[in-house]
């Protein structure tokens, strides 16, 4: 990314040879700096209003969603973000070309970067976000709580000051009380975020805290605050014009979060007091009077169990949930930023909104649920999403079928937006929505957003923001009887859809791979895989029985070994009347099956008869999860190292991740260097046959979390 005198200089040279004209005060083409679903939205409303736009694009995304949608496209860099979409002078050289009378950043990327905002005014452009003052103050979560504390905005308890001093930071941290939250003051999205349970582990985690603040922001500050046991996230839509009016749009709850990042958000907030809303919203509008503030903006609090909130931050953009708040508003905030960006006043006064309802947003991310939920990338070669129903059900996606979700971006397929005239209502229209959803060729979030979406703790209103980070969706093994049921209505599904071809005279179509073969005189084996873990089952229909007996691989006579099973009260057998007497929807694609079964959902995927048991873990080596590039080698050939250790940090798809020794063991051969890019699969390090010897001590490293 260019710097920030680079960016200055870039947009003055514009303005002097590109832009001869001063900012119109009607716009009629913009420019999209930004891609996925978020320009797709974009778009969307400036066809509505008749305004032409440009998108710009990495060379990986030319044949992108956005850019089909879009009026014009222009590429502006190479796959990594750093020389495309955070590329600011291509991007600005882009608006040049096509005549673009403004920029619109989305968020992310350089939506927040108060420079780039300058250089598009700098240039003649009129940047669609908020004031170039108001971004470089709320940068600063130091200034922002100093100026939230001047207007009488209540903070969480806490120190913001420039003293850095660990010494001091730690008498600090010892008068707020334990636990506390260390943070990075110019951070966001959970990087060099430490909680610290007491005074022993302080230092160690004001150092990873600065390490990871310094490597992600270029900045190692820390602020502290009192860290709140179980808190809700509550964050209010704000709207100011230039003529200083500015009022909310109510509150979202963003408490259902893993790692920091939200997955379903709603609004409004579940079981508000009616002084405590009252009481967050005017505290929402004062603070964005303090700083002068125009357009889009959403100011954060945390809230206690005793309905005390305060100040988080302020985000000086769009929010990616922002459509919640538009379902329940009746209002296309998209549209009110173009008109305030022209300098007309808001459309309304805050005597004109009101909510209606309640709209629930669920985020689809490639992701692998069973692998630490780390990214998937792949093909995405099958899509489904349910109908979209105007106010009702919404499908905000920057992909298409056929689309690749790569490494270089955030894995976000889509996300999905209902409204209903209740919680309880929008709840079952989210699960529906869930239901009709199926994508294929990547793994996904989709049965934990179902199973969140169901969980009687959500449907209760009784989250908190760490409770997913806490096992509040950890999975127990499976009992014979629970899986059998998902077993059950593949084979259902299987033998229903052969019948009903073999009726329309067609010959039946074996699955590839065949999902089972007979296996004796009445009985039929299937074979699929759940995550890492292989099941081998045997099933017969008898007497309008459906009768499933697992297996157990490799102990030869798989059909006697069953029989056996079947004698000890462990593993029984699991009977089920046939026809089943309750449906399930089964979804099948070349390499797996989908099920929804109530409120459960699984992929089971296919595997050939033939092939071996899943692949164990290889404790003789350090392999990368997926395709990434190496951020840092933290070991040498010959070195011991401790199980768990961090031997290696790697970067993929926005996230760094930490790749830790198997065993205890010793180092033979690295095989990649900082800078490699890699495949998933890929060797990054061996080790020597064997354990380290007794005695023998692990070199200490500062591990970076994923």
């Amino acid at each position: 990314m260019i710097s920030r005198d680079q960016i200055c200089k870039t947009g003055k040279l514009l303005k002097r040879y590109g832009k001869a004209c001063p900012m119109p005060d009607k716009i009629q083409r913009i420019l999209i700096a930004n891609r996925g679903e978020i320009a797709c939205r974009i778009i969307r409303t400036c066809q509505q209003l008749g305004i032409e736009t440009v998108a710009v694009c990495s060379t990986v995304d030319r044949y992108a969603r956005h850019t089909r949608l879009a009026d014009a496209f222009e590429c502006v860099g190479g796959p990594s973000p750093a020389a495309s979409y955070l590329n600011a002078e291509a991007i600005l050289q882009a608006a040049c070309k096509h005549k673009a009378d403004a920029i619109h950043p989305g968020y992310g990327f350089l939506a927040e970067n108060a420079d780039f905002a300058q250089a598009c005014i700098d240039a003649g452009l009129i940047f669609i976000g908020a004031p170039v003052a108001a971004m470089r103050l709320m940068a600063s979560k130091s200034a922002a709580k100093q100026t939230m504390e001047a207007a009488g905005v209540a903070c969480v308890p806490g120190y913001h000051g420039d003293n850095q001093e660990a010494a001091f930071l730690r008498q600090q941290a010892e008068k707020i009380g334990w636990p506390v939250l260390i943070k990075a003051s110019a951070g966001g999205g959970g990087k060099g975020m430490k909680i610290v349970p007491d005074a022993a582990h302080f230092d160690e985690a004001l150092n990873a805290a600065k390490s990871e603040a310094r490597k992600a922001f270029g900045d190692d500050r820390v602020i502290l605050e009192k860290f709140i046991t179980h808190p809700r996230h509550i964050e209010v839509q704000v709207f100011s014009d230039r003529q200083g009016n500015h009022l909310h749009l109510f509150e979202r709850d963003c408490s259902a979060q893993r790692r920091y990042q939200k997955i379903i958000e709603e609004a409004p907030a579940a079981g508000l007091a009616a002084d405590t809303r009252q009481a967050m919203l005017e505290a929402a509008v004062r603070a964005a009077g303090a700083v002068g503030y125009e357009g889009a903006g959403t100011v954060e609090f945390i809230l206690d169990r005793d309905q005390r909130f305060y100040f988080l931050e302020m985000n000086t953009r769009l929010q990616v949930e922002h459509r919640v708040t538009e379902l329940i508003t009746g209002t296309d905030l998209v549209a009110w930023q173009i008109r305030v960006a022209e300098g007309q006043p808001l459309p309304v006064t805050q005597d004109d909104v009101h909510a209606r309802g309640h709209a629930i947003e669920a985020r689809i991310y490639a992701e692998d649920a069973e692998n630490d939920f780390l990214p998937s990338v792949g093909l995405l070669d099958r899509l489904q999403f349910p109908t979209e129903v105007p106010g009702r059900v919404l499908v905000d996606t920057g992909v298409r079928q056929s689309d690749r979700i790569s490494i270089h971006y955030d894995p976000m397929i889509a996300k999905l937006v209902v409204w209903g005239e209740d919680r309880d209502q929008a709840i079952d229209v989210m699960n529906e929505a869930l239901c009709q959803t199926l994508v294929s060729g990547v793994k996904t979030n989709l049965a934990s957003l179902t199973t969140l979406i169901n969980h009687p703790r959500f449907r209760d209103n009784c989250l908190y923001t760490n409770a997913i980070d806490q096992g509040l969706l950890d999975e127990h093994p499976d009992n014979l009887e629970s899986l059998a049921r998902f077993l059950a209505a593949i084979i259902h599904w299987q033998l229903h859809h052969d019948t009903e071809r073999t009726g329309q005279g067609e010959q039946p179509e074996q699955s590839t791979p065949v999902p089972w073969q007979p296996f004796g005189p009445d009985w039929q084996r299937l074979s699929l895989r759940q995550g890492d873990e292989r099941i081998d089952v045997e099933w017969q229909i008898a007497d309008e029985t459906l009768t499933l007996r697992p297996v157990t691989p490799g102990t030869g006579n798989a059909l006697s070994d069953a029989a056996a099973l079947c004698e000890t009260e462990i593993f029984p057998p699991v009977r089920f009347p046939w026809p089943l007497p309750w449906s399930a929807q089964v979804h099948e694609t070349p390499e797996a099956y989908h099920v929804i079964l109530g409120h459960q959902r699984r992929v089971l995927e296919k595997i050939r008869h033939d092939s071996g048991p899943a692949a164990g873990g290889n404790e003789g080596q350090v392999v990368a999860p997926m395709p990434g590039q190496i951020l840092n080698i933290l070991v040498a050939p010959g070195e011991p190292v401790k199980k768990d250790q961090t031997v290696a940090v790697m970067e993929a798809m926005k996230m760094e991740l930490s790749l830790k020794a198997p065993r205890d063991a010793c180092v033979e051969t690295v095989h990649h260097s900082v800078g490699d890019l890699l495949q998933a699969g890929d060797v990054v390090l061996s080790f020597a046959a064997g354990d380290t010897e007794k005695g023998g001590e692990a070199s200490s490293t500062d591990g970076v979390s994923a």
